[in-house]
């Protein structure tokens, strides 16, 4: 978890200087050439920020996304210096932190994920509702069954497997019962869908 999150930070931090050294390539630039470049900018800049808040939210999508866009950044960043025939220190710059960028997508992309649906099933003490301090959680036994009752992390009801509230539950918040007692164990309170 540390690991993405410095992961996601510094490829912020390149993003904001390889997008700066871009701005400086484009407003080198004049007339058409210009014009042309600062609509390409403004493109990059949308889809940077779409491929970063997918990237948050642990989509692949979004490392494939920041990948291509700065692989885009560099064919035109090295393409602009051979037409206007200047490698300026604006280029160079631009180029180092779209390539480190570049390196921060692609071992992201080699990073794990998930390849098929694991459903947890938790048995232990989990987290106290009443309390003001969650209680030390115990290291949850694993089965890849779900029980007949599911509650989701971050909140405070269970319901039937089937109910339209258990089904928005997302995989990673899912936590499984076998019984309404286990359920009520942990701090859960039984939705309106449990008989």
């Amino acid at each position: 978890m540390e690991k993405r999150i410095a992961s996601l930070f510094l490829m912020d931090i390149l993003l904001v200087f390889s997008t700066i050294g871009f701005i400086f390539v484009v407003f080198d630039l004049t007339q058409f050439a210009f014009a042309f470049e600062l609509v390409v900018l403004l493109v990059f800049i949308s889809l940077f920020a779409f491929g970063m808040f997918n990237a948050y939210h642990e989509r692949r999508s979004g490392w494939i996304l920041i990948a291509a866009m700065l692989l885009a950044v560099i064919i035109d960043v090295v393409f602009i210096a051979a037409v206007s025939t200047n490698l300026g220190l604006s280029h160079i710059f631009t180029l180092f932190f779209s390539v480190m960028a570049l390196a921060i997508a692609l071992i992201n992309l080699r990073g794990e994920h998930p390849k098929e649906e694991k459903i947890e099933h938790v048995s232990g003490p989990y987290y106290n509702k009443s309390s003001a301090e969650p209680e030390k959680k115990e290291n949850p036994k694993k089965t890849f069954e779900p029980g007949k009752y599911v509650a989701s992390k971050k909140a405070n009801k269970y319901h039937t497997a089937k109910c339209d509230w258990a089904l928005r539950i997302s995989k990673e918040n899912r936590i499984w019962f076998n019984t309404k007692e286990d359920a009520e164990l942990k701090g859960y309170v039984r939705d309106k869908c449990v008989e």
